[in-house]
């Protein structure tokens, strides 16, 4: 993402993709939710899981205005979803779904508190690569992979309808 948009345009995406995102998961039992391997190697609640990890470190950002985070952000992206879905497997299904949408909500509450210019200005956050946007950075660990996952569950809920 390298257009200009405003803070309201930007909080309407993620609030519009956020409510694409949950349209497939309201259709599902919580034992579909569950069930291994929905998508690819992942259920539905490791996705649910994984988003939550990466807006809940965006969040943090939001708080602290310092780009810092996990020690995670070290490992290799691959290497890293796994740890992810591995720290989340035994955790019960009503927990994930319940701190996801917490994060989701701090989400939006910290975008709706920013400045504006913050947006557009690395220098806002401490620790961030001056060649970095954070416009780009909360929409690439946020709302950009909604529709991602989202087809994916639809691709999923169509083939086991068959």
């Amino acid at each position: 993402m390298s257009e200009s948009i405003s803070k309201s345009e930007l909080i309407d995406r993620f609030r519009s993709a956020h409510a694409e995102w949950d349209a497939p998961l309201a259709r599902l039992t919580p034992e579909q939710m569950q069930q291994p391997r929905a998508v690819g190697e992942w259920s539905v609640k490791d996705i649910i899981a994984h988003l939550t990890w990466y807006e809940k470190e965006m969040v943090g950002v939001l708080r602290s205005h310092v780009f810092s985070g996990s020690k995670m952000w070290d490992i290799p992206l691959d290497e890293r979803n796994k740890m992810i879905c591995e720290e989340n497997k035994d955790r019960p299904l009503a927990e994930v779904l319940d701190e996801s949408h917490r994060t989701y909500q701090d989400f939006i509450q910290g975008l709706e508190a920013l400045p504006e210019a913050d947006l557009y200005n690395p220098n806002s956050f401490p620790g961030m690569p001056s060649d970095w946007q954070p416009l780009e950075i909360f929409s690439n660990n946020g709302y950009e992979y909604y529709d991602e996952h989202a087809q994916e569950v639809k691709v999923w809920l169509d083939k086991s309808k068959q």
